[in-house]
């Protein structure tokens, strides 16, 4: 039970809350009775959260009840019941994880609540339907929501929570705008709102965890549910993935973020697939059944292939027509060395019985039927990062495929990323038929998500490693400065958007072997709290070269290294520079960008899960030297595909209509001074160095 001045503290602050906003009442009563549709407007459009919160308080939902029946006789609130409704509050600090938007915390409760979850949505459901929708029903409905959302902002800002002011004021916005739209439609003018697809979904397959996502019309987070997969490390050098595993995680997460938001397939308007790129996947048509797991993209073990493809006289035709130099990285080399390595593949492959892809197709395949009539296709953005697509053609080129032994009956259909797929079967995840309207490689899609649809615009997405992408439009640059000719997005009917790209295999990796390998943090928000305790990293560097050098060196003789190491250096300094490592690389791709296209960067659009820390972030602006936005949908992968997909159904119109869902959360400044820039940098291009000529490829 909270202590009484805690009780007050939430009664105080929820006032304050509200009197911001226009309201002069600071009971809770009055302010259930103010905001009753408000909340019943928000529910309508943001159910997952609503369902969550009104469930937390089914305990005095009866009590309520009878309060709002007695509000006009001047009743005043019973003691007993505000306190059962803070003691639920302060004492739930599951809360904050709601607003973290955790889905571990909100699957729980959920699965805790789903009756009473359930009994208000069709109470909800009830209030609207009808040609003279019942406002009293919506009030009576939704009211516990309203105490359950003002609480739980109040006890946010007593310290526990991570809501910060800004997002504080922007629900508060986002609710009156929401009743407004809502009361113009149906309470004031009677008439009822017809049921739409009011959602777009995306599935977001990435290196080390599966996500779905459902977005509203305005670009925000309506639900969300991931599932991380194994990380399968058999030697030295060698990363895969259990394929079934990805498929079997992907199901599930669409299937929890469909049941926690009370969402179906006729909810959604269409489905985008974002994935992680260049992973190789090889599957029988007849069984669906993988002929071995997945090679990933920050896998090394074809590094001979790689050079042999120099040494062969094939390296420049590669660049020139596939954008790419020949490197692990990409999938030709992966799909030649599952070829060598399993003799009834080929045979299989030559007779079309096998089928090649990187997971976006693997996942279309097994959503739109699998062995069933499942379409293998993919789009142009993964076509692109094959070295088997002549970025002039946007096809697969006989050349190309002859260089790495790859029949062509194997490979998928290459499609604009902004087209009708195909639709989901109705035995699948989403119990129904959805159109799938977007597939894009993960980097293209967070620039879509990103909206940088002209010329000259660039985002950096941080993950496991970092990716930042220059759009060059209709332009085909060939790098002269390591980094890659790639392909932005393709929208149906139209011509493709090309693009620069500077690839870093390691970057959020680095923090996760912090975690994983050395045991120094149990969490990736550890390692920020750790890198604080000293100012800097005292000349100690770390060259996270687990898989070679990507951009701008490609170099896969290069491995990792910590150098300018002495006894004075602790923990603290290996997290600092762990981070500092993340932004040193951008800025090499970053130099390389300018020197190649003549752009130099105004601000740096970041997004990524690594973008969470601020410390990062601080001091990704001090190495660049300009100021770094992160937009207030940080998840911009799984937007970007929502886009595309959204864009093929009409949800929304056209690249202006996105332009104005981009919102920036924060912005970062330079603080360090010139000197203190450039000697740093110095010292990292020394690190380099020591890293490299350490594999023999011969």
């Amino acid at each position: 039970m909270p202590q009484p001045d805690t009780k007050q503290r939430i009664l105080t602050i929820a006032g304050e809350l509200f009197a911001r906003q226009g309201y002069t009442g600071t009971t809770i009563a009055d302010i259930a009775r103010e905001l009753g549709t408000t909340t019943a407007a928000l529910y309508y459009h943001f159910p997952s959260k609503a369902a969550i919160l009104g469930g937390l308080l089914a305990g005095p939902l009866t009590a309520y009840t009878r309060l709002l029946d007695s509000l006009a006789s001047g009743e005043t609130v019973p003691e007993d019941l505000i306190g059962a409704i803070i003691d639920i509050t302060a004492d739930s600090r599951d809360l904050a994880n709601i607003f973290d938007r955790d889905p571990t915390a909100l699957a729980m409760i959920d699965e805790q609540l789903p009756r009473s979850s359930a009994e208000m949505t069709e109470q909800t459901i009830a209030a609207l339907a009808g040609p003279h929708p019942d406002r009293a029903a919506l009030i009576r409905a939704n009211a516990a929501l309203a105490v359950a959302k003002s609480g739980t902002l109040a006890a946010l800002q007593l310290g526990g929570g991570t809501l910060q002011a800004p997002d504080r004021a922007e629900v508060l916005a986002l609710a009156m705008r929401t009743l407004k739209d809502l009361s113009e439609r149906t309470v004031l003018t009677g008439q009822r709102r017809p049921h739409l697809a009011d959602f777009v979904g995306a599935v977001d397959q990435g290196t080390t965890s599966t996500r779905f996502m459902v977005f509203d019309h305005d670009g925000n987070e309506v639900a969300r549910h991931q599932l991380e997969h194994e990380q399968i490390l058999p030697r030295a050098g060698w990363v895969e993935h259990d394929p079934v595993e990805i498929w079997e995680r992907t199901r599930t997460v669409i299937t929890a973020t469909l049941n926690a938001s009370r969402l179906s397939a006729r909810d959604l308007a269409a489905v985008g697939i974002a994935n992680q790129r260049e992973t190789t996947v090889v599957w029988n048509r007849r069984t669906g059944i993988p002929y071995a797991n997945a090679i990933v993209w920050q896998d090394t073990r074809t590094d001979r292939i790689a050079a042999a493809q120099e040494k062969n006289g094939h390296g420049d035709v590669i660049r020139h027509k596939a954008g790419l130099p020949p490197a692990t990285y990409f999938s030709g080399g992966k799909l030649q060395w599952l070829l060598e390595d399993d003799p009834r593949l080929r045979a299989d492959a030559e007779r079309g019985d096998a089928l090649f892809g990187t997971i976006d197709s693997w996942l279309l395949w097994h959503l739109t039927g699998g062995p069933s009539g499942g379409a293998h296709v993919t789009d142009v953005t993964n076509a692109s990062r094959t070295m088997l697509m002549d970025l002039r053609t946007l096809d697969w080129d006989d050349e190309l495929c002859g260089f790495f032994g790859v029949p062509r009956a194997m490979l998928p259909r290459i499609a604009p990323s902004v087209h009708k797929y195909s639709v989901t079967a109705t035995p699948g995840p989403f119990g129904g038929e959805v159109l799938i309207g977007g597939v894009l490689g993960d980097q293209q899609a967070a620039t879509m998500g990103q909206v940088c649809f002209a010329p000259g615009e660039a985002k950096n997405t941080y993950g496991t490693g970092n990716f930042l992408v220059l759009n060059t439009g209709a332009d085909l640059y060939v790098s002269t400065s390591g980094l890659l000719t790639t392909i932005a997005y393709q929208l149906a009917g139209r011509p493709a958007v090309f693009a620069l790209e500077g690839s870093v295999a390691v970057t959020g990796a680095a923090v996760q072997w912090l975690r994983d390998q050395l045991g120094i943090i149990s969490g990736a928000a550890d390692s920020e709290n750790l890198a604080r305790q000293v100012e800097d990293t005292a000349g100690l560097y770390f060259v996270p070269a687990f898989s070679g050098l990507f951009a701008p060196y490609w170099r896969a003789d290069a491995r990792g290294a910590i150098v300018g190491l002495s006894r004075f250096h602790t923990n603290a300094h290996l997290a600092r520079a762990t981070l500092e490592a993340i932004c040193y690389q951008t800025r090499d791709v970053v130099e390389a960008m300018a020197t190649d296209s003549g752009v130099s960067l105004d601000v740096l659009k970041v997004d990524g899960g690594v973008t969470a820390n601020d410390l990062c972030m601080q001091l990704q602006a001090d190495i660049l030297g300009v100021p770094v936005s992160r937009p207030v949908v940080a998840e911009t992968t799984a937007l970007g595909a929502a886009y595309a997909a959204g864009l093929t159904a009409g949800f929304w119109r056209d690249e202006t209509e996105l332009r104005a869902n981009w919102r920036e959360s924060r912005r970062w400044e330079p603080t360090w001074t010139p000197d203190r820039r450039e000697a740093g940098y110095a010292g990292w291009k020394k690190a380099i160095d020591r890293t490299l000529d350490w594999v023999d490829l011969s």
